[in-house]
């Protein structure tokens, strides 16, 4: 009978990523078509989480956004928890929050799109 060493590892969990996104003070993820840069779209992390293997959130995340379209840097940095940044609005974008806990370097992806709105005649 074999002993497998590696059954009594622990193995861990990856956290979760979450993402919330505000278009100027609205919760929404729309942007005037042709913006051209001028309304701020703030994506926040915050709510991200290491549930399982670190319920009391004691232990630091690290983040990294990842955004799919030429953009500004409002607020923050791609490494930043919460960044806020000004898009073209020519077509929707996928951003992407990669958090990666601590502990075991496990990393969770989450992503939304922002969209763009056509005004209305």
């Amino acid at each position: 009978m074999a002993l497998c060493l590696a059954c009594t590892e622990e193995v861990g969990h990856p956290p979760v990523a979450r993402i919330d996104v505000f278009v100027g003070s609205m919760h929404t993820s729309y942007i005037p078509l042709n913006d051209n840069f001028q309304t701020p779209v703030t994506l926040k992390g915050d709510m991200s989480a290491d549930e399982v293997d670190d319920p009391g959130a004691t232990r630091p995340l690290k983040y990294q956004w990842s955004i799919d379209a030429q953009y500004q840097v409002q607020d923050g940095d791609v490494n930043s928890v919460d960044i806020t940044i000004l898009l073209k609005g020519d077509r929707p974008v996928p951003v992407t929050l990669a958090v990666t806990d601590s502990d075991d370097h496990l990393t969770a992806r989450s992503t939304v799109m922002i969209g763009v709105t056509i005004p209305q005649p």
